[in-house]
């Protein structure tokens, strides 16, 4: 048998490995070629990421960028600002940048296990608020609020946009708590109060007689001290007088003298801001539903077993 010669190609060539195979095969007459082929994957350049933006400064190696910078302008003072800095500003923010580069890669070598876990979960978790965020962001669309919803807001509540009942009023009231033997006697004297024009004068004469009752005239516009007095003056009509009432004790008797209501502010004044307030409900709305399209085009097991898709 011959001796199967070994050949080591010259890196630099004019043919291609396999052209200089098949030619030193043909010098030797054979039949036929058995060609063997073999390669080795080239190995793979590792990719270096490029830092985003001109590099500013570097801590043990890891670069503090200018896109670095407008990123902390931009938190600490607003979108658009981070161009209003002057040198000596971006001087002292840079200063800081790197002052917490350089903690925190002090901080990373001193974490043990434990704390490494806790803060890769952290960090997940706020990765995962921040892509909430920005798919939310980019899917919600609320619907305008309609001219429709406006009116229908303003017709509801009307008190919002300044509309209340002022009642004028006056009351008999007696000084003290009544007693229940006394009791009897004054809601005798008090009998039929619709048929005295002049209160103040009649409370006069009962008080000539010994009777601890006095009288007062205000004006109520939904702001009584007393919760059960302002319940008891609101349900008069104009003209209209209650029965007597015991409220902690003391009796008393109201006449509503005057009901005037006060409109709410026309529609025109008001729109923008029954807009601004619907404003919320559409956006909370919108994102009802984009959350509800996610979940039902997510699988969700909970580990109780249940599928709740």
């Amino acid at each position: 048998a011959m001796e199967t010669p070994l050949e080591i190609h010259p890196r630099e060539k004019d043919q291609t490995d396999l052209e200089i195979a098949l030619e030193r095969a043909g010098e030797y007459g054979p039949d036929r070629v058995l060609l063997l082929g073999a390669c080795q994957e080239a190995p793979t350049q590792k990719r270096v990421d490029q830092p985003a933006g001109t590099v500013l400064a570097t801590v043990n190696d890891s670069p503090v960028t200018s896109e670095d910078l407008a990123r902390s302008a931009r938190t600490l003072l607003g979108p658009g600002y981070e161009k209003q800095l002057d040198d000596a500003a971006q001087k002292k923010l840079l200063t800081s940048l790197v002052t917490a580069k350089a903690i925190a890669q002090k901080s990373a070598a001193e974490l043990t296990g434990p704390e490494t876990e806790e803060l890769d979960s952290k960090v997940s978790a706020y990765r995962e608020e921040l892509l909430m965020k920005m798919y939310l962001k980019k899917h919600i669309r609320p619907e305008p609020i309609r001219e429709k919803a406006v009116e229908a807001y303003y017709r509801s509540h009307p008190e919002e946009f300044g509309e209340k009942t002022i009642r004028e009023y006056e009351i008999i009231m007696s000084k003290t708590k009544v007693t229940p033997a006394k009791r009897k006697k004054l809601l005798a004297a008090l009998a039929k109060p619709a048929q005295h024009e002049d209160w103040q004068q009649w409370i006069e004469k009962l008080s000539a007689k010994g009777f601890p009752v006095s009288y007062h005239r205000g004006t109520l516009d939904d702001k009584s001290q007393n919760a059960q007095l302002n319940t008891l003056i609101s349900s008069l009509e104009q003209g209209e007088v209650s029965s007597p009432v015991f409220i902690k004790g003391r009796l008393y008797v109201v006449r509503a003298i005057k009901v005037t209501l006060i409109p709410p502010q026309p529609l025109g004044k008001v729109r923008t801001a029954i807009r601004k307030k619907l404003s919320p409900i559409a956006l909370k709305k919108s994102l009802k539903l984009a959350r509800d399209k996610v979940l039902e085009e997510a699988r969700i097991i909970y580990t109780d077993g249940t599928d709740v898709n």
